[in-house]
C-alpha cells in the first residue's frame, strides 16, 4: 500500500481530522503503522480519546485502503492526489497548522516553479473593484506571479480570467470537489476547464 492510499483511507474515518492525522503519523512514524496500530497503542497518542479510538477500530474494519484508492483513481483519472507525506505536496501549504492531509489537483501544476499571489474578494463588486482586481491580477501575472484564487463568483473569477488572458497559469482552490457534478459555482465550470487545460 502506498502512503497516499492509507492517508486517504484514514481521512474517511470519523473523528480523524487533519491535525489528528498528522499527530498520528508523527507518533507512529508512518501511515501504515497508524493503520495497523492496536487499541492500546492508539490510546497512548496524546489528544486521542477513547471514543475516537473505538470509532477508529470499528470503522477501519470496513475500509480497504486499496479499494478506496482504486475507486477514486478510476472515477477521476485526470485528478492527482497528494498526501502531506508526498514530496510533491506544496511545501508552503505544510506550514499551515491545519493543512489538509491530502489535496486533489487537476491540470498542469508545479508548486515551486513561480511565486504565488492570492487575490480574493467579494461576490458583489463595484465597477472600480472589477477594474482594480483585473489590473492587479493582470499586472502580477505579467510580472511572473501565479495568481491563486477560489473560483467563486465575483472578484475571484475576475482574477482568474485576468491571469488566464495574460497567458499565465492560475490556480483555483475549491471548497467543493473537483468533480464537475459537485463543483460550485456551476457558472464557473467552463472557466475551471480552461484553467485545468492551461
Amino acid at each position: 500500500m502506498n502512503n497516499s492510499a492509507i492517508i486517504h483511507a484514514l481521512t474517511l474515518i470519523t473523528g480523524i481530522g487533519n491535525k489528528t492525522l498528522r499527530n498520528l503519523v508523527a507518533h507512529f512514524g508512518n501511515p501504515l503503522a497508524v493503520w495497523e496500530a492496536d487499541e492500546k497503542s492508539l490510546l497512548q497518542v496524546n489528544g486521542l480519546g477513547e471514543k475516537t479510538v473505538a470509532t477508529f477500530i470499528t470503522e477501519r474494519k470496513s475500509i480497504s485502503p486499496e479499494k478506496e484508492w482504486e475507486k477514486i483513481i478510476n472515477q477521476n483519472p485526470d485528478i492527482n492526489l497528494f498526501a502531506f507525506t508526498d514530496k510533491n505536496y506544496p511545501r508552503l501549504l505544510k506550514e499551515i497548522p491545519d493543512a489538509p492531509a491530502i489535496i486533489y489537483a487537476r491540470g498542469n501544476y508545479n508548486w515551486e516553479e513561480k511565486p504565488l499571489i492570492a487575490i480574493v474578494g467579494s461576490r458583489k463588486f463595484s465597477s472600480y473593484g472589477e477594474q482594480a482586481a483585473y489590473r492587479f491580477a493582470s499586472d502580477l501575472a505579467g510580472a511572473g506571479y501565479v495568481v491563486v484564487s477560489g473560483l467563486a463568483l465575483g472578484i475571484d473569477s475576475i482574477a482568474h480570467k485576468a491571469a488566464f488572458e495574460a497567458g499565465t497559469p492560475t490556480i483555483a482552490v475549491l471548497g467543493s470537489g473537483l468533480d464537475e457534478r459537485v463543483m460550485y459555482p456551476k457558472e464557473n465550470i467552463e472557466l475551471s476547464r480552461k484553467i485545468s487545460a492551461s
